[in-house]
């Protein structure tokens, strides 16, 4: 399967008063046309900030540089401000965790949405875009559109606000969609109908989706593929089944055994020891070896390299089940 993003060497540096915080460092990632990729770690760990400097979303005191950001066939490793406008909501669209403060509280949603497709289509009659909206909504199981075309945020509930979001991300048909953290704020019934949504985006218009999240159990149901990120780096790649019954880094391990199970009687949840490192004052050597159960001397001296689709001198082999 063809990539419709390539990522290499990809690092974002963060200005701030006490110095220079590094938010990614070096990451490669591959991610291939049509399928849902999942992005996983602990708060910190640099997983929204990374996809949000593939469409320069960062503010001007991140340093973004890579040696290849290619987006659907275009360069954007240096881009210029044309090329981004041209990209982004065509190319690349996002959806947040809060829609509440991604939504205009004065602007009806209809008018949000009309001026998202407008923002492409400046020729397109407003009869004709504010029927393209109608039917956004239908596409994600909003019934009665119209009423709420002419409602405003306040009178939806958040399920139907992060469906108007979604609605709007596909306003332009983009290639790649990045859901970051979309159903967080939400309650388990409808994170569970907006994660089916997404899985049927998927299947029935072939749309490539990055979806990033602190919760293993969710990238696995609804993921392709899983990339684990810890301090700035992806740690691990893999196929989502199979990472979640054999992962081979450390921390992956302990991810997935710190999810409460309801099949197994145990007397206390697992925890990962310690917490993720201080970006600014980052450990020598592997940067897990602090928290890491398996950590050697040579762990504590040099930081392994990314390689074979792992980031650890000593991969686990084992079921964790």
């Amino acid at each position: 399967m063809s990539s419709i993003l390539s990522i290499k060497g990809m690092s974002v540096d963060i200005r701030i008063l006490r110095g220079v915080v590094p938010a990614v460092r070096g990451i490669d990632l591959e991610v291939r046309r049509g399928e849902i990729i999942g992005i996983v770690g602990e708060s910190g760990c640099g997983k929204s900030t990374a996809m949000n400097a593939v469409a320069r979303l960062l503010p001007d005191y991140a340093k973004i540089t890579a040696d290849m950001i290619n987006l659907d066939g275009v360069d954007l490793s240096a881009p210029s401000k044309d090329i981004l406008l041209s990209v982004r909501g065509s190319r690349i669209a996002y959806i947040f965790q809060d829609p509440q403060a991604s939504l205009n509280p004065v602007m009806k949603i209809g008018d949000q949405i009309i001026e998202a497709i407008l923002v492409k289509n400046k020729n397109l009659k407003i009869e004709k875009a504010r029927e393209k909206a109608r039917n956004l909504l239908n596409n994600v199981k909003i019934s009665n559109p119209d009423i709420w075309l002419d409602s405003y945020p306040h009178h939806l509930s958040g399920g139907m606000k992060q469906r108007v979001m979604i609605a709007m991300a596909l306003a332009n048909s983009p290639s790649v969609l990045v859901a970051d953290e979309p159903t967080t704020s939400l309650d388990v019934t409808v994170q569970s109908e907006i994660l089916n949504l997404l899985k049927e985006l998927n299947a029935k218009e072939g749309m490539t989706i990055v979806f990033i999240t602190h919760d293993l159990s969710v990238a696995k149901k609804l993921c392709n593929r899983i990339a684990v990120m810890y301090a700035g780096k992806i740690v691990e790649v893999g196929d989502a089944e199979k990472i979640s019954k054999i992962p081979r880094h450390p921390y992956t391990a302990d991810l997935w055994t710190s999810i409460p199970r309801i099949d197994v009687d145990i007397e206390e949840l697992n925890v990962i020891p310690g917490s993720v490192p201080n970006p600014i004052q980052l450990p020598p050597g592997c940067k897990f070896h602090p928290r890491c159960k398996y950590v050697k001397e040579k762990c504590r001296q040099k930081e392994p390299k990314f390689d074979d689709n792992i980031l650890c001198f000593y991969p686990l082999d084992k079921s964790i089940e």
